[in-house]
């Protein structure tokens, strides 16, 4: 198995992204989604480009780190400016503590 997954990087790169986007799914703070399509895209060159692993990496820092820097700060601000969009502190002011 080993031996085909070190000839197959296109599938370790999507195992990658689908945990990438599982763990999201926990989080919802869109960091690891940014990442998980940075793994995304570094699948896609892998089926094209299957023995340059280093071009792999590049591509997933490249991509990862656009979206994490310029996507995802629009998504925070459309998020947090969404009618009926209460914080975390937001929630606690009015509450009862126990």
């Amino acid at each position: 198995m080993w031996e085909w997954l070190s000839a197959n990087w296109w599938a370790i790169w999507l195992i990658a992204a689908a945990g990438l986007a599982l763990a999201e799914s926990l989080t919802l703070d869109f960091t690891l989604l940014m990442l998980a399509a940075g793994a995304l895209a570094a699948a896609g060159v892998a089926v094209f480009l299957p023995g340059l692993i280093l071009v792999q990496v590049v591509v997933a820092v490249v991509v990862s780190f656009t979206l994490l820097f310029v996507l995802r700060p629009n998504l925070l601000r459309r998020v947090r400016n969404a009618p009926g969009y209460r914080s975390s502190l937001q929630r606690m002011v009015g509450s009862t503590g126990r």
